[in-house]
C-alpha cells in the first residue's frame, strides 16, 4: 500500500506547489504590473489565439495603442452599457473627433475623449470584416502572451462543479501531507519505546540484576598450578 501512497503524495504535493506558485506569479504580477488574465471565449483571435487560452495583457494608455497591437477593450451595448470584453487586433488608431463648428455636423456625434484618447478600429484575425464600430478608449489592456487551454480550466473550476473537485483536491491534498507523517511520527516512536523498555539478554548491568532477583556473579577465583608445603616451602628448596 505504502509503494501505492508514496508516489501518489509526491504527484499531488509537486501539483499543489506548481498551481500555488502560478497563482503566486500571477497576482504579484496583477499588482505589480498591471498585468490581468482573460479567458478567451470565441474563435476570433484562431489560429493565433485559439478558444480555451488565457491571454496575459498589460494595461496601458491609449496613446501607446500602435497598429498591429492585440488588446482587450470594453463592449458597449446600444444603451452604453458594458457587454463584455472584446479581444481583437488594432487595424486603425484615430485621434477623437474635433467639434465642428459646421451647422451641418450639429447631429453629429463627438467624443467626449480629451488629448489622450483615442479610436480604435479593430478586427478579428479570423473574420472577414473589421468590427462595425470603432472603440472609444482612453487605455486598453495590450496582448502580452497566452496559455492554450489555461481559460478553460479557468472557467470550470469556476462552475459548482469544478468548485466541489478543487475542494476535494485541497482535502485529499491536506490529508496526503499531513496524516502519513504523524503516523510515522507514532510509528517511531512506538519503536523507539519498545527498544528501549525490552533491551536484549547480554545488556543487562548489575542495576538490571538486582532489580531481577538476582545479586551479581562473584568474579572467578585464580588458583596457582605449583602446589606448596605446610612450611611454605616450595619443592626442591
Amino acid at each position: 500500500m505504502s509503494q501505492v501512497i508514496r508516489p501518489l503524495r509526491s504527484v499531488l504535493l509537486t501539483a499543489g506547489a506548481v498551481l500555488g506558485a502560478v497563482c503566486a506569479l500571477a497576482v504579484a504580477a496583477s499588482l505589480v504590473f498591471g498585468v490581468s488574465a482573460l479567458n478567451v471565449i470565441s474563435g476570433s483571435m484562431a489560429p493565433g489565439i485559439p478558444t480555451g487560452s488565457m491571454v496575459f495583457a498589460k494595461n496601458v494608455p491609449a496613446p501607446e495603442i500602435r497598429r498591429g497591437d492585440v488588446v482587450t477593450v470594453e463592449r458597449r451595448s446600444s444603451g452604453n452599457d458594458i457587454d463584455g470584453l472584446v479581444t481583437h487586433r488594432v487595424v486603425e488608431v484615430l485621434l477623437p473627433e474635433e467639434r465642428s463648428d459646421d451647422a451641418a455636423d450639429e447631429n453629429r456625434p463627438q467624443d467626449t475623449l480629451g488629448e489622450n484618447g483615442r479610436r480604435l478600429v479593430l478586427k478579428g484575425d479570423a473574420n472577414a470584416l473589421p468590427d462595425s464600430d470603432p472603440y472609444v478608449v482612453e487605455e486598453a489592456s495590450r496582448y502580452l502572451l497566452h496559455v492554450p487551454f489555461l481559460g478553460n480550466v479557468s472557467l470550470f473550476l469556476q462552475t459548482p462543479f469544478g468548485l466541489s473537485i478543487l475542494l476535494v483536491c485541497a482535502a485529499l491534498l491536506a490529508f496526503m501531507f499531513f496524516l502519513p507523517a504523524e503516523a510515522r511520527a507514532r510509528s517511531t516512536g512506538a519503536r523507539g519505546a519498545s527498544e528501549q523498555s525490552a533491551p536484549t539478554g547480554g545488556d543487562y548491568g548489575a542495576d538490571d540484576e538486582a532489580h531481577r532477583g538476582h545479586a551479581p556473579a562473584a568474579p572467578p577465583q585464580k588458583i596457582s598450578s605449583q602446589p606448596t608445603d605446610p612450611d611454605n616451602r616450595t619443592p626442591g628448596s
